[in-house]
């Protein structure tokens, strides 16, 4: 019995020697009611994995705990298991966030018992600030609110609330219209945390169905801003909603229009190329220094009744060495004539 002992003794040291667990936080000073990372990590040898680990619950009068995540990372030698959590100060002051303990097992190798050990974190300290209003949400937030049209001639109204936040604490907003049939879910709330840094989403969503047109008002928040120190009212931009009937006086409105426009577009088309080919011809002739030239761009109106002698005369000059000459004075007189 004796013998059993020592060697139950000496092989508790040996297993769990290189085991450490330690709690990191991501402040140690922070606002009343302001979310703080917390992480437990374990870190063992990978040589000796344990067989069962055992987390017990956190639990504090201080603070509210949220479990967000639990990952595990590996290198060559060490792997570390982390807890991660959201801690919300509940009052201010200098406050103890107290220690914890996580149970580790593994199997003897001589006798294959079971042995278990008992790790503790060291607790730490963190200094919670007061806020002007205690029940407001402490944080760093941006607000946004988006419409979109759904079939059967429903709208649907997300709110999404995106930053730092304990979003579990947020009341849901309230929507009411008179002349509208409301539907509203329960708000959906996400964490994230990477790297020792929190992120979070609240988004709640109504969908709205009405035979009338509706207006719906700026959509308010307000927090205490943790990083100006102040309270910050958010505010959405208001929000129209067009009844089917709306939409259809719309949509034949846009249609009249696009007749319209498609009209103007037309002639304006035709005007402008018509503008477009007598400006150029012009240019162009003037710009020409010989004969060649000024018959490649005339050819092309050989059908123009004034245009049909000049043409000739230029074409005789160039191919029979004519020594009919043929001014450009006479060939913009012409074009002017042929009304082109």
């Amino acid at each position: 019995m004796k013998r059993l002992l020592i060697i139950f003794f000496v092989s508790s040291f040996y297993l769990f020697a290189d085991d450490t667990f330690r709690l990191d936080l991501s402040k140690k000073e922070a606002y009343l009611n302001e979310p703080i990372v917390a992480t437990f990590r374990l870190t063992y040898l990978n040589k000796s994995k344990p067989r069962y680990i055992k987390f017990e619950d956190l639990r504090s009068r201080d603070f509210l705990i949220k479990k967000v995540s639990e990952s595990k990372e590996s290198d060559k030698n060490y792997t570390t298991i982390s807890y991660n959590y959201i801690i919300i100060p509940q009052k201010s002051g200098s406050l103890e966030f107290r220690y914890q303990r996580i149970k580790v097992a593994r199997v003897e190798p001589k006798t294959s018992m079971i042995i278990w050990k008992e790790l503790e974190s060291k607790p730490k300290k963190i200094d919670v600030l007061p806020i002007s209003n205690s029940n407001l949400i402490a944080g760093d937030l941006a607000l946004n609110v988006s419409k979109k049209e759904l079939k059967n001639s429903a709208t649907e109204i997300e709110i999404t609330l995106k930053g730092v936040a304990n979003f579990d604490d947020i009341e849901p907003f309230k929507l009411k219209l008179n002349s509208a049939t409301i539907y509203s879910n329960k708000p959906k709330v996400e964490y994230n945390i990477t790297k020792g840094v929190l992120f979070g989403r609240y988004t709640q969503k109504f969908v709205i169905i009405s035979s009338s047109d509706v207006k719906i008002d700026k959509f308010k928040f307000s927090y205490f801003n943790t990083n100006t120190k102040m309270v910050e009212n958010l505010e959405s931009k208001k929000i129209e909603i067009k009844s089917p009937n709306s939409r259809k006086k719309i949509d034949y409105l846009w249609l009249f229009i696009g007749v319209v426009a498609g009209v103007f577009l037309t002639v304006t088309f035709f005007y402008i190329k018509r503008v477009k080919r007598v400006l150029p011809l012009k240019s162009k002739i003037k710009a020409c220094v010989t004969r060649k030239c000024l018959y490649k761009i005339l050819l092309p109106y050989a059908h123009i009744g004034e245009l049909r002698d000049i043409i000739d005369k230029l074409e005789n000059s160039i191919y029979l060495n004519s020594d009919i000459d043929v001014s450009k004075k006479e060939i913009l007189k012409a074009l002017k004539e042929a009304d082109i």
